[in-house]
């Protein structure tokens, strides 16, 4: 398993997706040799939104998961706790955002907030969306509100909103087109060529030892971003 949510230290080799994208990407991610575990339409989400990962599955700990009505993920069998959120009265009680000893939420909104973690409490609803998390103290948003709340505890890059595909909305934000695949590799689901922010962005990355990697040429696509569940050496 992954032991630590959304930061891997070493090479996933199994990641949770929303099914709907999983064409888009299987190319670019098996040929690194990751199986891709499809998570189904969440019928409790807005329907714009129902592939969404970060909507239906919370990591929460070395072997605890959180899903949002029934879906069904084929989890490794290493996992083995799965937390059933059933009494569904917001769309993001799932859409925390755990990094490190910290997690970033509302605390209004959420479901879950784990008791062993720190909390930034912020009004975003949609925290995990909204948080690019690059390692275990540095992260990149466009959301004000969080970039101040988290001012002092952790690194943060503020850019600008919008750049990002979300069909049916505006915009998406980059917490939902990017995840860790190692310690040094952070993916996006397009290219950066043109967000505005692209040289800064690149440049924070740099500073911390990551590198973006870019599975397709296209523009950067919010798919509610994808779920690490294992990486290499695990005992």
């Amino acid at each position: 398993m992954v032991r630590k949510p959304n930061l891997p230290q070493n090479d996933v080799t199994a990641l949770a997706m929303g099914q709907k994208y999983i064409p888009l990407f299987s190319k670019a991610l098996e040929s690194r040799g990751i199986e891709l575990l499809p998570i189904p339409k969440n019928p409790y989400v807005d329907s714009r939104l129902a592939f969404h990962g970060d909507l239906s599955l919370l990591h929460l700990n070395a072997q605890m998961f959180a899903t949002l009505g029934e879906p069904y993920i084929p989890l490794p069998v290493s996992c083995s706790s799965i937390l059933r959120i059933r009494n569904i009265e917001e769309e993001s009680a799932l859409n925390i955002c755990i990094i490190g000893d910290y997690v970033i939420c509302s605390e209004k909104t959420a479901a879950i907030v784990p008791s062993w973690l720190r909390v930034i409490p912020v009004r975003q609803r949609y925290a995990r969306c909204s948080v690019c998390i690059v390692d275990e103290h540095s992260i990149i948003t466009a959301d004000h509100g969080i970039a101040v709340a988290c001012q002092g505890l952790l690194d943060v890059l503020e850019i600008q909103a919008g750049h990002i595909d979300l069909p049916g909305f505006d915009y998406g934000f980059l917490g939902g087109c990017s995840f860790k695949l190692n310690a040094h590799t952070l993916a996006f689901t397009g290219s950066l060529a043109t967000h505005p922010d692209k040289e800064r962005i690149l440049a924070f990355l740099r500073e911390r030892s990551v590198e973006p990697l870019y599975l397709s040429e296209g523009k950067l696509l919010d798919i509610g971003s994808a779920i690490p569940v294992q990486e290499k050496f695990d005992k």
